[in-house]
């Protein structure tokens, strides 16, 4: 029983294929090419510059090595700039996609509800339509027997209600607006 207790221990292999897929073997090997390049330039004029042993080529070579180092950057800094604004605009193109269609069905209930809204006030309206005029008759009678308690009461306007509901109707659309955009 002690010998099946021994532990058995398997570490993970580290293979190339496992860190990179072919595509990205042979793009980064790309990227590589050109500051290897360089490396090799750089390393020959400094041997080249020892052995002429001239001042002036002396003094100008960090120049010119900092400056052919910077240009042999460029373009492998710009590929992955690209690759990363790529992968950013294509990830704000899907969420976009999904974003847009549920503000468009929020738009269309939110429309929906309004209208039903103004339905339901328009029954409303003609619900008591009747009771409204007894009442706007009966202030106007009130008012010539001069009571002071009837002087401050209102009767329901409907154009109020109306225009509130145009007020959120507006107010709903420049929402959709400015989530759209």
């Amino acid at each position: 029983s002690i010998k099946n207790a021994v532990p058995q221990i398997k570490l993970p292999q580290l293979k190339l294929s496992n860190v990179m897929k072919n595509m990205e073997r042979k793009r980064f090997f790309e990227l590589l090419r050109i500051p290897i390049l360089i490396f090799l330039i750089n390393i020959s004029m400094a041997i080249a510059v020892v052995l002429t042993n001239n001042s002036l080529i002396v003094q100008i070579y960090p120049y010119f090595v900092t400056w052919v180092t910077f240009i042999a950057s460029v373009p492998s800094i710009k590929s992955m700039y690209m690759e990363y604004f790529y992968k950013a605009s294509s990830a704000i193109h899907f969420v976009k996609g999904r974003v847009e269609p549920a503000i468009d069905r929020l738009e269309v209930k939110a429309t929906d509800f309004i209208r039903l809204a103004r339905c339901e006030l328009n029954k409303f309206i003609q619900s008591a339509r009747a009771q409204l005029l007894l009442v706007e008759k009966a202030k106007a009678s009130l008012k010539h027997m001069d009571l002071e308690r009837f002087d401050g009461t209102k009767t329901p306007d409907v154009l109020d209600l109306e225009g509130y509901l145009d007020e959120k109707e507006i107010a709903i659309h420049q929402v959709i607006v400015n989530a759209k955009s």
